[in-house]
């Protein structure tokens, strides 16, 4: 009549995890449940398998950063946007400097010379805008003569020519600029002089300009491509004339006109780099931050109560062969075992 403690007519128990008179708390799990299943996970919360949390793309177990649309963990997706800020979208600068243009914004008309101020003039050009005699030259200027095609002068004013103290005159259809003092105008662009006409300018002619020295250095005018006898423009100066260039400005890394360099840009935003997203969407990752415990991307394997990688439970499940104990001391109290011909107890 003793009970599991050996007290005759005792109310002592073997409990659920084999303890005499035990709580169930020497096999209980994280939930509190006698040899249940629920454990800690890496987020430290007790779950049952298949429930525990899960690490996001930059590797941090439970946290909230994805992948954006470039495929970059915690992006904004500005890696493979194109001009217009569309991610993955076409859209590219067109020669003009306009995203997604077709080139038309800066063809040439005639009307500006196709050009938008004095600076964009090739080197060593002049160009009449309206009554403004725009200038872009490499020398530092002396003197200065030219003929309005199509209009006379009324009269001349301002500019850098009146800046610098020179003296502009206008007779007929001819305009001549000097210094008395021998000043001379900075090389650069900007305005010349300001003419009043009187008449329909088409261009000027008869170009004549000096250094400080008074040597004549041979200035053309700029017609913005109109039929020129052949003159070459070269806005982006780089030795090949617009009509022909591939190009009116530079290459990015990609083989782009005007581009950015992000239209070959890798994951990591390297242009033409090697580095690409792995299983797991982490960037030139190695697969390891989503392996389950067999090593598989995004697999589902998990370690059982056995501590068996995508094992069942048998391994370590109580079979009636060895009685469910490892050694003698797993035994309840005041009991024995045969083992074999060993008697445990």
């Amino acid at each position: 009549c003793a009970d599991c403690a050996g007290v005759p007519n005792g109310d002592a128990v073997v409990e659920a995890c084999g303890v005499c008179n035990g709580d169930d708390s020497s096999c209980a799990d994280c939930a509190g449940i006698p040899s249940g299943m629920s454990f800690i996970d890496n987020c430290g919360e007790c779950v049952l398998p298949g429930l525990e949390c899960v690490q996001d793309c930059a590797g941090t177990w439970g946290g909230s950063a994805v992948e954006d649309e470039c495929g970059v963990c915690d992006g904004d997706n500005s890696t493979c946007s194109d001009c217009a800020g569309v991610p993955n979208g076409d859209a590219v600068v067109d020669e003009c400097g306009v995203c997604d243009g077709d080139g038309s914004s800066c063809a040439d008309t005639g009307g500006d010379g196709g050009v938008a101020d004095a600076c964009d003039l090739p080197s060593n050009t002049i160009y009449l805008d309206g009554g403004d005699v725009w200038y872009n030259v490499d020398f530092n200027i002396g003197g200065f003569q030219w003929n309005v095609d199509g209009a006379t002068v009324t009269s001349t004013a301002g500019g850098d020519a009146a800046a610098a103290g020179f003296t502009v005159q206008g007779a007929g259809s001819t305009v001549l600029g000097f210094s008395f003092t021998g000043g001379t105008i900075s090389a650069g662009c900007g305005t010349l002089t300001q003419m009043v006409l009187s008449g329909d300018a088409t261009g000027l002619s008869g170009i004549v300009f000096s250094d400080a020295s008074g040597v004549q250095v041979d200035v053309t005018y700029y017609d913005g491509g109109a039929d020129d006898g052949g003159a070459c423009d070269d806005v982006d100066e780089d030795g090949v004339c617009d009509d022909e260039d591939d190009c009116v400005g530079s290459y990015d890394a990609c083989g782009v006109c005007n581009g950015d360099d992000s239209s070959c840009a890798d994951c990591a935003g390297v242009p033409n780099g090697d580095a690409v997203v792995d299983a797991c969407g982490v960037c030139d990752g190695d697969n390891s931050t989503c392996s389950d415990c067999a090593g598989v991307p995004n697999g589902d394997a998990v370690v059982d109560e056995c501590g068996v990688c995508d094992g069942d439970g048998s391994s370590c499940a109580d079979t009636g062969g060895d009685g469910g104990v490892a050694e003698a001391c797993d035994l309840p109290s005041n009991t024995i075992y045969l083992d074999g011909g060993d008697v445990w107890y």
